[in-house]
């Protein structure tokens, strides 16, 4: 569970507007590729696919998540918040 939280907390302190993700992407990629996922990068500029292959059963799970932020000045005092 720490990971998840210092993960969560990097991506939150290092915004990136959309289509400028290049940092979040290389992040991203570097974490799944640790976690052992075949990862492929290039798909709209920085958009990551990740494979993960377990077994046999032709069965599969999809899951789709966004990470551009939004242009803000955050002030929350949190040793976290964006920069």
């Amino acid at each position: 569970m720490p990971e998840i939280v210092a993960t969560r907390r990097y991506l939150h302190q290092h915004p990136e507007i959309g289509l400028s993700e290049f940092e979040t992407s290389n992040y991203v990629a570097a974490q799944l590729v640790a976690m052992g996922y075949e990862v492929t990068r290039g798909l709209a500029k920085t958009g990551v696919v990740a494979t993960l292959c377990n077994g046999s059963s032709g069965r599969s799970i999809g899951i789709r998540a966004d990470f551009d932020a939004l242009p803000i000045l955050e002030e929350t005092g949190d040793e976290y918040q964006s920069r």
